[in-house]
């Protein structure tokens, strides 16, 4: 339990420290591992970020997996059509997924199926809820 806190506290200090003192040795790169290759033009590394472990240890196992597994699909997509040649040169604005075009359309037809999915998950709710007010005015 004390080096899950000592660790993660310690080496961003010893590398911040560094940058003023240069007596104290910097620890490098310790969180960051080798890319995998996936051609000459495209990597993928693998980085531990301390923040993001504390996050997932407090976060719900079923929602962290689910995270982890849409990020990893979406960047092995990314890297898929960069290596195939495939982009877009279309210009969307500040909100959504920057510099592709192709993901925002992705994540807006995500969106709209989970308003459809809870609309039909709620169905029954609805249709006794709101229907008989809209038809007849009832309360």
């Amino acid at each position: 339990m004390r080096a899950g806190f000592v660790v993660p506290v310690l080496v961003p200090t010893i590398n911040a420290l560094h940058t003023y003192l240069n007596y104290i040795s910097y620890t490098g790169h310790p969180t960051r591992f080798d890319s995998v290759d996936f051609s000459q033009y495209r990597r993928a590394g693998f980085q531990v970020r301390f923040a993001v472990v504390g996050y997932i240890y407090l976060v719900n196992l079923d929602f962290a997996f689910s995270v982890w597994f849409f990020n990893t699909t979406t960047n092995l997509i990314r890297r898929g059509l960069g290596i195939l040649g495939v982009a877009s040169s279309r210009k969307l604005d500040t909100y959504g997924a920057q510099g592709t075009p192709i993901f925002a359309h992705q994540g807006q037809g995500a969106t709209i199926i989970l308003v459809l999915f809870g609309q039909w998950g709620g169905r029954e709710h609805l249709g006794r809820a709101c229907v008989p007010q809209g038809v007849h005015g009832r309360r």
